[in-house]
């Protein structure tokens, strides 16, 4: 993937498409910077007709130069609460998208059945990715994949990998833009995280980031 020369786009990639019954938006600048935002059912504040709000939720999922972290919010009749956590430390796991970047920019895909893993051995946090790009189209030059078939898994004993997530992206659009900057990537942490659920790792040496936005 990092041998692949990147073609010259906007900084901003903005994806959009279904998961299960849910939307979902992509925001990415570069490789570094990550934003994906899920929502189902009726928006916060939406009432039925005899009163009370109606089911609905979202869930957000953000990686920047210093953090990482996922968060669900649900309410009255989803049945998917809410909860989640982040720290204040740079993931460079894979996840649905990300790796249409390397770290010198937008690379695209190759064409069907491109796959990418990744895999985490380090104990308590040990943990695989595999992605699968599926039904490529070349629109305004680009390779995309009009799927992406993305697992999480978890490693048991002994050495068996067990799936925590498998799910499928159904890409619908997308689009290149100048922004937003990477301060707005920054600030989704208050936006969405409570700070009661943001974590500083200790003990952990920072990995290396390498942007080809800010380069």
């Amino acid at each position: 993937m990092e041998l692949r020369t990147p073609k010259r786009t906007p900084p901003v990639l903005v994806i959009k498409g279904t998961v299960e019954n849910r939307k979902f938006e992509i925001v990415t600048r570069g490789i570094t910077n990550y934003f994906r935002k899920e929502t189902w059912g009726a928006a916060k504040g939406q009432s039925k007709l005899l009163g009370g709000q109606k089911p609905g939720g979202f869930l957000v999922e953000l990686r920047t130069r210093s953090f990482s972290g996922r968060w669900q919010l649900g309410w009255h009749g989803t049945k998917t609460g809410g909860g989640g956590g982040g720290f204040e430390a740079y993931e460079d796991d894979l996840l649905p998208g990300r790796f249409l970047w390397n770290t010198k920019g937008f690379i695209g895909a190759v064409g069907n059945y491109e796959y990418h893993d990744r895999a985490n051995n380090v104990f308590p946090n040990i943990a695989r990715w595999e992605e699968e790009f599926r039904n490529c189209s070349v629109e305004d030059g680009y390779v995309m994949p009009g799927r992406i078939l993305w697992g999480h898994f978890s490693r048991g004993y002994p050495g068996v990998w067990y799936p925590i997530e498998q799910r499928i992206f159904r890409i619908h659009s997308f689009s290149f833009q100048d922004g937003p900057a990477e301060e707005s990537f920054e600030s989704k942490i208050k936006e969405y995280f409570p700070p009661s659920a943001v974590f500083r790792p200790t003990n952990v040496e920072p990995k290396s980031v390498t942007d080809p936005v800010t380069q």
